[in-house]
């Protein structure tokens, strides 16, 4: 059966290809998950040298271990699968700001936030308001407490990566703490 074009699915089919593109992604090894990490962090399988700048992510991606916490590891899902990411000898050529936005493409802030808290275990990014409240000086709300609980359960990131990943498949590629 032929898979069906990117543009031609819906938001949901995209966030579950996009959440099982990254768990191929770290079954290959080329991601290994570290809270705290940042988006990416290039780790080399032995020596890479790009003779070239403005190369596919994708087709260097076999090459290279990227060191990723959970926003990473669902971007480079993504773009694992889209050949309109580069990079070039001295690193990934996208910023925090374009990672985001093609993950926004996908899912939405509040669910890019709460997977972050779970991963993370602590509120790291609250873009909407919902996981912690400034106005009681920085108080947790009872959701942003349901995503660090929920993360808390797994020891280790990998474990608690995949369990937040098979709770998103469980839910349609949304998740619920």
């Amino acid at each position: 059966m032929k898979q069906k074009s990117w543009s031609r699915m819906t938001k949901e089919e995209k966030r579950i290809t996009t959440i099982k593109d990254t768990l191929a992604q770290l079954a290959s090894k080329t991601i290994v998950l570290q809270a705290g990490a940042g988006y990416l962090s290039s780790i080399l399988k032995g020596e890479l040298i790009l003779e070239q700048d403005h190369v596919n992510v994708k087709d260097v991606l076999p090459q290279i271990t990227c060191q990723v916490c959970l926003k990473g590891a669902l971007f480079l899902g993504h773009v694992s699968r889209h050949n309109n990411c580069f990079t070039n000898r001295y690193g990934f050529e996208v910023d925090e700001v374009d990672t985001k936005e093609r993950l926004i493409s996908v899912f939405s802030v509040l669910q890019l936030d709460m997977v972050e808290t779970a991963f993370e275990c602590s509120v790291i990014t609250d873009d909407t308001d919902q996981l912690e409240t400034f106005a009681e000086g920085g108080k947790i709300t009872e959701l942003g407490e349901k995503c660090v609980k929920f993360g808390k359960r797994f020891k280790n990131d990998t474990n608690r990566f995949k369990a937040i990943m098979n709770n998103m498949l469980e839910n349609k590629g949304i998740f619920t703490p």
